[in-house]
């Protein structure tokens, strides 16, 4: 883009085709990623209880060029919600059977140890994920990140 953004003459401008429906995906396997980002946010159910998922970011780092050619893309990220518990402080929850998901991941990266923070996953790795297609709520196919293990 070049030039002054202006959002007025932005909503007025026209398009000359639709834009696309779905997400290309990548075809499931196993890649190596390392973490590009991390951001923890706030939902409610249903029930108007609250959850709190951290969002991971990964950049894979083995992807076939082919495959990234289809994608139309320079680079492939999946993205991956681990559902925390929290404890009544408003701290991480390290009570028994609370975080699994987390604690494997931690395990995966070496951070599985005293002094770890959430920030510290950011730019952890590599590791081993395995990635496959799951259908999001419109029934439309979406890479999803199954599990993580160690890289070697």
């Amino acid at each position: 883009m070049s030039g002054v953004f202006d959002p007025d003459q932005f909503m007025q401008e026209e398009v000359s085709g639709a834009n696309d429906t779905t997400y290309p995906t990548l075809p499931a396997g196993e890649y190596m990623g390392v973490i590009a980002d991390v951001k923890v946010r706030q939902t409610e159910g249903k029930d108007g209880k609250s959850f709190y998922p951290a969002d991971i970011t990964w950049d894979l780092i083995n992807v076939d060029p082919k495959v990234l050619a289809d994608l139309g893309r320079d680079k492939a990220t999946v993205r991956q919600s681990v559902f925390l518990d929290l404890s009544d402080s408003g701290g991480l929850d390290l009570g028994k059977g609370k975080n699994v998901q987390l604690g494997r991941l931690r395990e995966a990266l070496d951070l599985n140890t005293p002094g770890f923070s959430l920030r510290k996953l950011v730019g952890a790795g590599p590791a081993k994920l395995a990635v496959t297609l799951a259908p999001d709520r419109n029934g439309t196919p979406r890479n999803n990140v199954q599990s993580v293990g160690k890289a070697g």
